[in-house]
């Protein structure tokens, strides 16, 4: 796969390249609600905005997803093998 593809981006810069997607979006609904948001974060919570904005990232992706301990104990140990076993259309009723 190509370098920049997939995983997560780079923290450095993560607050001006968003900043940058506003003032060129702005006229797009949702988008001056992003910006407010990020200033609500640094500027009255005290948050970090670029740590702030990466963990919000994370979550939209999925990453660093946990799974509760009992459910870890009690899944079963399915492999990719099974699920596309279980997806052919043999196997679909």
């Amino acid at each position: 796969m190509p370098s920049g593809i997939g995983g997560l981006p780079k923290i450095e810069g993560i607050e001006g390249r968003l900043e940058r997607f506003i003032a060129e979006h702005h006229e797009q609904p949702g988008v001056i609600f992003l910006g407010r948001s990020l200033s609500y974060v640094r500027d009255q919570l005290g948050l970090s905005a670029s740590a702030f904005l990466h963990e919000i990232v994370e979550g939209i992706l999925g990453c660093s997803y946990e799974i509760c301990a009992r459910v870890e104990r009690t899944r079963p140990r399915w492999t990719v093998s099974d699920a596309l076993d279980l997806a052919s259309p043999d196997r679909r009723r």
